[in-house]
């Protein structure tokens, strides 16, 4: 989902001098470069931080393989930057993010769905590029300053990942979260809320079901967050499970 933001601000004097050598090594290219320009001037704060090569060629209806050659001619011209992002298969949560694959563990942990995946660098490996903070400085540069709702769904779910309904896994969420909201160290909070008969589940708690006339707990209850730092909470709702 967009997400509303003030009016980009660009370094110009550095953006000009990026596509200038930009535009040297990738002559040949120019309608590609004036298409990056104006994304980079024009496009979200949220969707200029870890972009989806593959999901901007879809959006702009262009070659694949000759985005992913743009974007790293881009990112010699110190446009973008770029880093590898492991995709959690269970729910498209970005769980691990390294700058090399040397820097890749075996295993990884995903934290929404409380289990260890293996790192599989063929299906869930993504590959990620970000406008510079020298070029356009971002909210989501910085992803603690973000709503609870921003960094878990716009900042954290893999833009390419997809939902078991075949639509992009952000928008599911966005579609189906009843509330979001961050629990900070030692803090209480109570959430009141109204479900209609279906499928509930907490990130960190229980999954329930919720009938006419019960709810029925399928997991054990998760009643406190003992955490040393600021806890993401969220519950979501399924019409059916």
């Amino acid at each position: 989902m967009a997400v509303s933001n003030e009016a980009p601000a660009v370094s110009e004097p550095r953006f000009r001098a990026g596509l200038d050598t930009l535009r040297a090594s990738y002559a040949n290219h120019d309608d590609l470069v004036w298409e990056l320009e104006r994304f980079v001037r024009t496009a979200p704060d949220d969707q200029i931080v870890r972009i989806n090569p593959i999901q901007y060629a879809a959006d702009h209806g262009r070659d694949e393989a000759q985005v992913i050659d743009l974007f790293l001619h881009a990112r010699k011209a110190g446009l973008l930057t770029m880093e590898w992002h492991y995709v959690c298969r269970g729910c498209g949560m970005i769980i691990a993010s390294f700058h090399t694959l040397n820097a890749a563990n075996e295993h990884s942990f995903c934290k929404t769905c409380l289990k260890n995946r293996d790192t599989d660098l063929s299906d869930f490996v993504e590959i990620g590029f970000t406008v510079t903070k020298a070029v356009r400085k971002s909210r989501f540069h910085d992803p603690e300053t973000l709503s609870a709702k921003e960094f878990y769904i716009d900042y954290n779910l893999s833009a390419g990942a997809l939902a078991r309904d075949g639509t992009k896994v952000r928008d599911f969420y966005w579609r189906h979260k009843v509330f979001c909201a961050y629990v900070e160290p030692g803090e209480n909070r109570t959430f009141e809320i109204n479900l209609e008969p279906g499928f509930f589940v907490f990130q960190y708690g229980p999954e329930l079901i919720v009938t006419a006339r019960r709810i029925i707990a399928l997991s054990r209850s998760i009643s406190r967050i003992v955490t040393a730092g600021r806890a993401n909470q969220c519950g979501q709702w399924h019409p059916d499970h």
